[in-house]
């Protein structure tokens, strides 16, 4: 089967190298396409320079294809794999990451799931926390994000319409579409995630807001705009949540 790895970019030029370099290790045939959001910093001309002896990269860049949402389905739109993996710019996959996928969407009823991943650098705290959440989230109740390089068979995703456009949880609700369309799967190798965000915000805060959306969310049921305003204002004093 066919593979595309579809990246959403906003201002990701330090990132770039260690994500193409990375790409460049993973075994397995594939092509990767990534969707700039309107980078300020270069990253689109950086893409390009990492790349350009490598026909299996391309960038695409397009007037009014914003959020996070819109690049993925636009990214989707413009690949050709079966499968489709959408993985972010601060997360590098495991040297047998695509082979482990194939060979699991070659089981009967199979239609997508994430990797566990680990968190680089990582400190004792963050160290119990992504065990904690890859034992809970990921293995138990097979939910997935963003950081947990989501993947899914093509006409599935067409099927249920891509990510929903919507200001947040995008990757988690699309999850939650996928879980009602059939069987997903955690994998290793880990995925390797950018820490940066707890460094830079604290762990044990960055861990609250993050519980705080998600129990909004699903338990009171918190609608998605309110939700949309409080990351903003978590982000406003220096926390970010993914």
């Amino acid at each position: 089967m066919t593979v595309s790895v579809v990246i959403p970019l906003l201002n990701e030029a330090g990132q770039l190298p260690a994500l193409i370099q990375n790409l460049k290790s993973v075994e397995g045939s594939f092509e990767v396409v990534a969707v700039d959001g309107g980078s300020e910093d270069g990253s689109v001309d950086v893409f390009r320079a990492l790349t350009v002896t490598d026909d299996r990269f391309r960038i695409l860049s397009q007037a009014g294809v914003r959020g996070r949402s819109a690049q993925m389905n636009f990214g989707a739109t413009h690949s050709s794999g079966e499968v489709l993996l959408f993985l972010h710019a601060d997360c590098n996959l495991g040297a047998k990451a695509i082979l482990s996928m194939s060979k699991a969407l070659g089981r009967r009823g199979v239609i997508g799931g994430g990797f566990f991943k680990k968190y680089n650098p990582e400190s004792f705290s963050l160290s119990l926390f992504r065990i904690l959440m890859n034992f809970v989230r990921t293995r138990l109740l097979h939910n997935f994000v963003g950081t947990n390089a989501i993947f899914v068979r093509r006409s599935i995703f067409e099927k249920l319409g891509g990510y929903p456009d919507v200001p947040i949880l995008e990757e988690v609700i699309f999850c939650d579409r996928l879980k009602e369309s059939g069987k997903l799967v955690p994998l290793r190798p880990y995925v390797l995630s950018s820490s940066r965000r707890y460094v830079t915000s604290g762990v044990f805060r960055r861990m609250w807001v993050s519980f705080k959306i998600i129990f909004l969310y699903r338990v009171a049921k918190t609608d998605l705009s309110t939700l949309h305003r409080i990351y903003l204002e978590a982000v406003a004093h220096g926390t970010d949540h993914a």
